[in-house]
């Protein structure tokens, strides 16, 4: 099992339905049937190929123990009070919540880009996030959500464009920040640079490196 997979699964609790969306080869699905957690599961995807490595894997051991579904994210899947939505864009996410008949009580999402914009329509939509942070495996950086339903959680518009679990002392985002930083240093040594363009960047330092030293300050981190 990977990092990412072993982050996702762990903030699996168990209940009475689960989704596995986008399930690809069925990892999460085949952890979730390992350790019993729901009395049904329930695995999607969009890609035929995709869902029958994730059948061929999980009949393995637990044939006729899920219901495999070829589908466009929730759509026909019945309510599931959890869903797992990981490996897509943000905005993709978005979609497929908005397309669902239903609100899962849990989503644990895993947005490969746009996370800020899936913050902002988690909380639009009545979830409040328990889980947000970035994590660092296999040349790559992940940002993971734990959106629970009618929860709380009072976020800071700067929480909300970061994660609020990368601004209290996350090593792997401090990492992911330095890395952006020195991305855009490289980019603003282009001689050819418009104006407009190079002042672009500019701000976009001086708001990367003034985010690390207040993480770092608030750490006391040299």
């Amino acid at each position: 099992m990977t990092k990412r997979i072993e982050k996702i699964t762990s903030l699996l609790s168990g209940g009475e339905s689960f989704a596995d969306v986008g399930c690809d080869h069925g990892y999460v699905s085949q952890y979730v049937l390992d350790n019993k957690l729901y009395n049904k599961v329930y695995v999607t995807d969009i890609s035929k190929p995709s869902l029958d490595k994730a059948i061929n894997l999980l009949n393995e051991n637990h044939g006729g123990k899920f219901t495999p579904i070829l589908t466009d994210g929730l759509k026909n899947v019945p309510y599931c009070d959890t869903v797992v939505i990981a490996g897509m864009g943000g905005e993709e996410i978005i979609k497929i919540l908005q397309k669902s008949a239903y609100k899962p009580v849990i989503a644990i999402l895993q947005p490969m880009k746009n996370d800020e914009k899936l913050r902002k329509f988690l909380h639009q939509s009545g979830y409040g996030l328990d889980v947000d942070y970035m994590f660092y495996d296999d040349n790559k950086y992940y940002h993971l959500m734990r959106a629970v339903l009618d929860l709380k959680d009072c976020y800071t518009e700067k929480e909300e464009t970061y994660g609020r679990g990368n601004l209290s002392g996350n090593e792997d985002f401090i990492l992911y920040l330095e890395g952006k930083i020195n991305e855009t240093q490289k980019l603003l040594e282009e001689k050819n640079l418009q104006q407009t363009s190079r002042k672009q960047l500019t701000q976009r330092l001086e708001t990367l490196r003034g985010l690390k030293d207040e993480i770092k300050r608030d750490l006391r981190v040299d």
